[in-house]
């Protein structure tokens, strides 16, 4: 605490994995090492106005090997190295007004990654099936990519009557990957909710959302050397709650999802 209304924190987390596999016809080891950092500096200015800022670093490693020999069928072997970082920086704040609850926030991050793959896969006559002639699949990438991600975001939750709350938000979302053009993304929500009568609620939502392949999920196993631009779906709920003695609720919703 560096003093009443501001907190500083730092936060470390690790984890290693080690695994190892050995047969009469197949070896394999693999392991993964996760490492963490986040620096959290949170300040509240007042009743109901707060502001968060995390910078964090993110490091993981991947290493896979493997070798299989089936006398007459098939021989194969793997090596697979991947590395991956990631710097950000991200600040939140809310304030609440009345009524009314805002919040926005900002997110930037620049990544890293690199790939060192190679695999061979080599089927005798016969098989995977008793038709197949002899085949062969080699492939080898070695691509180290960089790109950076941006966000934006703000809301506003209020209640224009006693029985009514409304919530609307808007997103705005930004990615640069070598490899492919930069994908500008807006992702509109709202979401309202209307109590009826005592412990009775109806709810209603709509929005968009994006999703950005990760940096560190090229499929370079299958042979795929490029990125995709995002993908984003659009969903609509609608729900009924109660609430019951004891505590206890029951809720119901249908959605749809396109």
């Amino acid at each position: 605490a560096l003093d009443d209304d501001t907190d500083l924190g730092f936060t470390a987390l690790g984890g290693r994995d080690e695994i190892a596999l050995a047969r009469e016809q197949q070896s394999a080891s693999a392991e993964y090492r996760n490492d963490y950092a986040w620096l959290t500096l949170q300040r509240r200015f007042g009743p109901g106005a707060e502001t968060t800022w995390i910078a964090s670093y993110t490091e993981v490693d991947v290493d896979r090997s493997g070798t299989m020999d089936e006398p007459g069928r098939r021989t194969a072997v793997l090596r697979d190295r991947r590395r991956y970082d990631a710097w950000g920086l991200k600040g939140d704040v809310t304030l609440e007004r009345g009524a009314t609850v805002y919040r926005a926030g900002v997110e930037a991050r620049r990544l890293a990654a690199d790939y060192r793959y190679a695999s061979r896969l080599r089927y005798e006559a016969g098989a995977p099936t008793p038709p197949s002639p002899p085949s062969e699949v080699a492939r080898t990438l070695s691509i180290r990519p960089t790109g950076k991600q941006y966000d934006a975001y703000a809301s506003a939750r209020w209640r224009p009557a006693s029985a009514w709350t409304a919530e609307a938000g808007l997103r705005w979302q930004a990615q640069d990957y070598d490899g492919i053009d930069s994908d500008l993304m807006l992702s509109p929500r709202l979401n309202l909710r209307w109590d009826v009568a005592d412990g009775w609620n109806l709810r209603a939502s709509a929005g968009r959302f994006h999703q950005i392949q990760g940096i560190n999920e090229l499929q370079v196993e299958d042979g795929v050397a490029d990125f995709f631009p995002a993908q984003y779906a659009d969903h609509v709920v609608f729900g009924v709650e109660h609430a019951l003695p004891a505590g206890l609720e029951w809720r119901v919703e249908v959605y749809g999802k396109r």
